[in-house]
């Protein structure tokens, strides 16, 4: 009973959704067994956990069929009664909340009874509802185009094509939302190839961006703010893109769903990381105000899921680059409540430590970061690499020689890394190690000026090469 499905989904109910579904499971129309509903009353006040003993199947039974000897088939056909209810429940408590469903569902049965004229005026609701709608993201269009449907139904009962009054209202609706789903799905495949080692194939991609340009369909947002994604994600060099996407999506944030304003702030995040590990530092200011209107946006909602530990991570990284190191130190006291992991306390003390790095307070760095560990592999690495750091500028190449050696050995071995992130990381190890070689090998400084040499083309390597973690600490340390 405690690990069935319908327990399980009955824990994830809210109290007024049990409230509803007992509703539900009262009205003859839905529920003609009154054992359901007796069983329901049963577990109902043992929600949200349902641990209770009293939970046992054969208290349980015994409490419905009172006196009457322990049957365990007749008891899971009465649990998988109740499960097909609730899920019928969920269908309709879906259907009902969706104004489009309620719309295009009565529309079609009035079309049915061939009652065109109810059809209408249920209609004339739907379109008044769809005009007051904020929202023009995807779904705005589809729903759009459904109601044309119904209404070229409606207003062409025969169904002659050749008299459809709205068929190119139809075919204008679709496309939008056609064009602006693939170019959605584009931007999510390219940004999951750059994150993961994984191939998709997305056929007319090509004649979608063409038909784009050549009909200048950029002037619809929802389709533009996808299309300079796309380039944005496919070509980091692509800087008209980006800023053209950046001011897109920020001057339409109003438009779209939670969920697709924080994909839009990941996509432009993601362009200006790539550029930062690619030596474009000027992508560090960029970076900082995404960070920043993107705290502001959903925090302006009463909607704090936004900081994650990785976005606050970063945002004290990217505001010590900054050298800001005043406000850093004044966003972890004002959001470190926010952080709310079973380890969150080390989570802070990762990144103050961060501060004390830059403002070389290496002790009390050191006193944060040693002997902790991380679930989050990124916090992990980067407190290795942190350690790494300090022990360099200490001088103490001995232990910073074995906390480099493993963290090869972490990096190597973690699967939930990808390729990029682990050759960032590997060049980070090896570009270090050449480093140090070169500073406490001073013989090379004597012969032919092979020091210069050598630090020359260090530079260039660290300078040039694709993916390098930290990258601007390895060209400091060599200036």
């Amino acid at each position: 009973m405690y690990q069935s499905k319908l327990i399980e989904l009955l824990g994830v109910l809210s109290k007024k959704e049990l409230n509803r579904l007992e509703e539900f499971l009262q009205s003859p129309f839905f529920n003609k067994n009154k054992t359901i509903l007796l069983f329901f009353e049963y577990l109902k006040p043992f929600a949200p956990s349902f641990t209770s003993e009293k939970l046992s199947k054969q208290v349980v039974y015994e409490h419905i069929y009172k006196g009457m000897p322990y049957d365990d088939l007749r008891l899971r056909h009465l649990m998988s009664d109740l499960l097909k209810l609730v899920e019928r429940f969920l269908v309709h408590h879906r259907l009902e909340s969706s104004n489009t469903q309620k719309y295009r569902s009565l529309t079609a049965t009035y079309n049915d009874f061939q009652l065109y004229r109810h059809a209408k005026d249920v209609l004339q609701g739907w379109q008044r509802w769809q005009n007051k709608r904020k929202e023009q993201h995807l779904n705005y269009y589809y729903d759009q185009y459904c109601l044309e449907e119904e209404n070229s139904i409606t207003n062409n009962p025969d169904h002659s094509r050749t008299s459809d009054f709205n068929l190119q209202k139809r075919v204008d609706q679709l496309n939008i939302f056609y064009i602006a789903s693939q170019l959605q799905f584009a931007c999510f495949i390219g940004n999951t190839i750059n994150n993961f080692d994984t191939d998709f194939d997305l056929i007319l991609l090509e004649d979608i961006l063409k038909v784009v340009k050549e009909r200048n369909l950029t002037e619809i947002p929802v389709i533009a703010i996808y299309y300079y994604a796309y380039h944005m994600i496919q070509d980091k060099e692509d800087e008209a893109s980006f800023r053209s996407f950046t001011q897109l999506f920020q001057a339409h944030m109003e438009k779209f769903p939670y969920d697709d304003v924080q994909t839009f702030y990941i996509f432009a995040k993601n362009f200006c990381i790539e550029n930062i590990n690619a030596g474009n530092e000027q992508y560090y200011e960029d970076i900082f105000e995404l960070y920043k209107s993107e705290l502001d946006f959903f925090q302006k909602r009463e909607d704090d899921k936004i900081l994650t530990l990785g976005n606050f991570k970063n945002i004290v990284t990217v505001g010590l680059r900054l050298k800001l190191y005043d406000w850093v130190e004044q966003f972890i006291e004002e959001y470190k409540d926010q952080i709310s992991t079973s380890n969150a306390s080390d989570i802070i003390d990762y990144n103050l430590a961060q501060l004390y790095f830059y403002r070389e307070q290496y002790d009390d760095a050191i006193d944060l970061l040693f002997g902790k560990k991380y679930d989050d592999p990124f916090y992990e690495i980067d407190a290795r690499k942190l350690l790494i750091k300090i022990y360099f500028e200490q001088e103490e190449y001995l232990v910073m020689t074995n906390a480099m050696k493993t963290l090869r050995v972490y990096v190597h071995r973690n699967k939930k890394i990808a390729k990029i992130h682990k050759d960032a990381n590997r060049n980070f190890i090896n570009f270090l190690n050449e480093i140090v070689k070169l500073k406490t090998k001073p013989k090379h400084k004597t012969k032919n000026g092979k020091y210069e040499e050598k630090l020359t083309a260090l530079k260039e390597k660290i300078k040039t090469d694709d993916f390098v973690a930290e990258r601007k600490w390895l060209m400091e340390v060599l200036n």
